[in-house]
Formats: C-alpha cells, sequence, structure tokens
C-alpha cells in the first residue's frame, strides 16, 4: 500500500514541475554573461572591451571562474543549510540569494561589480540541485525518486535551449 495519500500524489508532481522550472531558470541564468558580451554597449559600460575594441577574454576569463568558484564554494554552503534549515526555507535562501546576484548583474557598472554579482549568483544557484534532491526524496516513493529527478533534470538542456531563443527575443 502506497504511505502517500492520493492528494498528496498529485501535489507531488506539480512540485516537481516547479522544479523542472526553477532548474530551467538556472541555466538560462547561468548563460546570460555569454550572451551579454555579445551587446557592445554592456562591453563598454562593464569595462570589459579590451584596447582593442573587443571582448577582454582574460577579465571575461575571471568573471567566468568567480561564478564557478561560488558554485564550488556553494555546494557545500547550501547542502549543509539545507540540512540544517530544511528543503522550503533552505531552497527559498538560495532563490533568493540568485535572484539578487542576478539582480546585480543587471545593475553593476564595472567588471568587479558584475563580478561580485556572478559570485552571487553562483552561491545562490549552488543550492538548487542539492534543494531538488532533498525534495524528490521527502515528496515521493523510492520507486518514483529516479524519475522525478531525471524530470527536474531534463530542465537544464531545456534551459540552454531557449537561452539563445530568449536572448534573440529581449
Amino acid at each position: 500500500m502506497n504511505s502517500i495519500p492520493q492528494i498528496a500524489s498529485n501535489y507531488r508532481w506539480r512540485i516537481c514541475a516547479l522544479l523542472f522550472f526553477s532548474v530551467v531558470i538556472h541555466y538560462i541564468d547561468r548563460q546570460a554573461l555569454s550572451f551579454a558580451v555579445l551587446n557592445d554597449s554592456f562591453l563598454s559600460d562593464t569595462g570589459l572591451k579590451g584596447a582593442d575594441g573587443k571582448l577582454n577574454k582574460a577579465l571575461f576569463g575571471y568573471l567566468d571562474a568567480s561564478f564557478k568558484v561560488a558554485f564550488m564554494i556553494g555546494f557545500l554552503l547550501m547542502g549543509s543549510m539545507l540540512d540544517r534549515l530544511g528543503s522550503k526555507k533552505g531552497f527559498s535562501i538560495a532563490v533568493f540569494t540568485w535572484s539578487m546576484g542576478g539582480l546585480g548583474q543587471v545593475f553593476a557598472s564595472s567588471a568587479l561589480g558584475l563580478g561580485s554579482a556572478r559570485f552571487f549568483l553562483g552561491i545562490g544557484e549552488a543550492g538548487n540541485f542539492p534543494a531538488s534532491i532533498k525534495t524528490v526524496s521527502e515528496w515521493f516513493p523510492r520507486k518514483e525518486r529516479a524519475l522525478a529527478t531525471g524530470i527536474f533534470n531534463t530542465g537544464g538542456n531545456v534551459g540552454i535551449i531557449l537561452a539563445p531563443f530568449l536572448w534573440r527575443i529581449f
């Protein structure tokens, strides 16, 4: 007999859909900088334009590294926080942190400001996968956990596919 009541059964698939969309957003956010550097005014405004008038690749590498280092550190911090606070509160904090990092990119007027925003984006986004896995383990019976995990992980590919289309629209 299934230990999860029928109403919870339907609700958990809605939760899985939310996890999927959080991963989609995560991957779109992750690629935003790669598309933003195609804009000359963005390069000028943030100081990413080199002496030759093109992208300063070394500086871009530092910006990319700030996200990736934060993402690495964030896995440890967010995983620990999620174990202490639970998936609901922990995921909320992660989403808030990554949202503030994403918003900070909009207001960045220098490479340092952009790097700082990317750092917070990385810290917050690192909570996405541990929180999603913890949520699946809390809401799904063992026999459905692999499917639910596969569904939310598919969001990464959807986000990668959507990012260039969204860039053209906006």
